[in-house]
């Protein structure tokens, strides 16, 4: 409890939701972002408080469907923002804790919210080249630049990927 209520990892919890890039999210806390920011530490000191003593309580989410272009609705759970730092927080513990295991595939199979230090505040995809008009909307994969085969820039992601397995692995292993 003491790493997860820890001042620094609060505080990297606190900037990785508010430097997210999901928009669709976030536009529906960014007064109340602005608000928890003027009086941040004092904030944060608090829900660290409750946090050691055993008294914070998170508050269950709010459902809230968004309707889609095709007619079907998108569910979303909106969190308190208190809850949103703990979870963040308790990711930045799981994400700290997985690098060693993920760092030999990153970049080679793993390409998604890779971390470029520890304690930054950015997930990054540097290495990245994804096909014209969005594949990855339509369920298409993105191949790593060195490896990108314009061919592949519409085809079904599991075929993708097992063209970008030759690529990235000697094909006496694949």
């Amino acid at each position: 409890m003491s790493q997860l209520a820890s001042r620094p990892n609060l505080k990297l919890a606190w900037r990785r939701i508010t430097t997210g890039g999901n928009n669709q999210y976030k536009r529906f806390y960014r007064d109340l972002y602005y608000a928890y920011e003027v009086a941040l530490e004092t904030n944060l000191w608090d829900l660290r408080k409750r946090l050691l003593g055993g008294a914070f309580q998170p508050c269950h989410p709010e459902r809230l469907y968004v309707p889609k272009a095709s007619g079907l609705h998108r569910p979303l759970a909106l969190l308190n923002i208190e809850g949103q730092i703990v979870l963040q927080a308790f990711a930045n513990l799981a994400a700290k804790r997985m690098q060693p295991r993920r760092s030999p595939l990153q970049l080679k199979v793993v390409f998604s919210n890779v971390i470029q230090k520890p304690d930054s505040i950015f997930f990054g995809s540097s290495g990245f080249v994804v096909g014209g008009g969005g594949p990855m909307r339509s369920g298409l994969a993105a191949a790593p630049a060195e490896c990108r085969r314009p061919e592949l820039d519409f085809v079904p992601t599991r075929t993708a990927l097992g063209e970008l397995a030759r690529c990235v692995y000697p094909l006496s292993l694949v």
